[in-house]
């Protein structure tokens, strides 16, 4: 009676075990671009996994979205099975702050979404001839970078450039994202940035009536090349191509290179979903992803809310992820780390563990 007692507990943790639900952490309020995100991933990849074995999501915001990240390695929730989403801002913190020792390499990319940042301008403002008006906050070191090569031309070391931004751009701090859209339709920015979910829906009507237009997007990170390419859901708004047209160069030189690496990382690890190596239900989830990046109906319905971005999975995330870390060496890091702190205010620190 007993032996038959203890199998039946057994068999009966065994059944919870495998039926219980795919804890997901996010960085950020359900409101969110990555809690939208999230939210429309979940759904599609749940359809794809046991009725009763859901994704189920808990949103962490907190400390510029990096909360979640400091508390996944400080208590050690990758032993407890938490599968955790991150986006590209905190791929730009991982290069420059002390996340509590979160590193990507201590787990596998389940699916990483390679997006853009697209930045929107008022049509009526001319770059070359009026100063750029747009708001700071986490998340913007792309922009200010990229605007500064636009804006200040070629030939220019890491510090003129830094200088060259503080003279030519009106650069505010103390804006959420919600504050900087408002800010922006109420035409008090003349410039602004956005992921594609919130260009579309935020400046439909700007858009639309043509009182506003695309001004450059950092474009799409070839994980075979490590080069940017024009988006095809914002065409001809790259920032190398827009260099070009204004410059007659494409861009090059210590800072562009140190924009480079900040992009590449932010764009590249955009929206990812990274699940603990020895998951013991890493499999079933796997499959859940891949059936729904096969599944025609899902992808369109991502490709309609999203855009049509590269959805990568498998051994091609895990070389992506390898190529980004290929990018890093010390002298660009280094000045990556001091035009945030000229341009931005933010005190990182140098991390030689990212590319010993």
């Amino acid at each position: 009676m007993r032996k038959l007692l203890l199998g039946a507990i057994t068999a009966l943790l065994m059944t919870t075990t495998a039926n219980a639900e795919f804890k997901v952490v996010v960085p950020q309020k359900p409101t969110g671009g990555t809690g939208t995100w999230a939210n429309i991933i979940a759904t599609e990849i749940n359809k794809f996994l046991p009725a009763d074995d859901q994704i189920l999501l808990e949103f962490i915001p907190g400390e510029n979205d990096r909360k979640a990240l400091k508390d996944y390695a400080s208590k050690n929730k990758a032993d407890d099975g938490i599968i955790q989403i991150t986006h590209g801002g905190n791929a730009e913190s991982f290069l420059q702050l002390d996340l509590n020792g979160f590193d990507y390499r201590d787990l596998e990319p389940a699916l990483i979404q390679n997006l853009n940042i697209i930045v929107t301008k008022w049509t009526e403002f001319d770059p070359t001839k009026d100063a750029v008006i747009m708001a700071s906050g986490d998340g913007t070191a792309s922009e200010a970078m990229a605007i500064a090569l636009l804006v200040c031309g070629t030939e220019l070391s890491v510090n003129e450039y830094v200088d060259c931004f503080r003279e030519e751009v009106v650069w505010i701090p103390g804006y959420g994202g919600s504050d900087r859209r408002i800010a922006f339709n109420n035409g008090e920015l003349n410039t602004t940035r956005d992921n594609p979910i919130k260009t579309k829906k935020k400046y439909k009507d700007l858009l639309k009536s043509g009182q506003a237009e695309y001004w450059f997007s950092h474009g799409i990170l070839n994980g075979a090349t490590g080069e940017h390419e024009d988006d095809p859901n914002f065409p001809n708004t790259l920032m190398e191509d827009k260099f070009m047209l204004t410059h007659d160069v494409y861009p090059y030189g210590d800072f562009y290179d140190a924009y480079k690496l900040l992009k590449s990382w932010r764009d590249g690890l955009q929206k990812a979903i990274w699940i603990p190596k020895d998951h013991p239900r890493k499999d079933v989830f796997l499959k859940a992803v891949n059936d729904m990046l096969a599944d025609k109906e899902s992808m369109k319905l991502i490709n309609k809310k999203v855009g049509k971005y590269p959805t990568l999975t498998g051994a091609e995330a895990e070389a992506h992820v390898d190529m980004l870390f290929s990018l890093i060496d010390e002298k660009t890091l280094r000045n990556l780390l001091a035009v945030s702190k000229a341009v931005l205010g933010a005190e990182g620190i140098y991390k030689p563990e990212l590319f010993d």
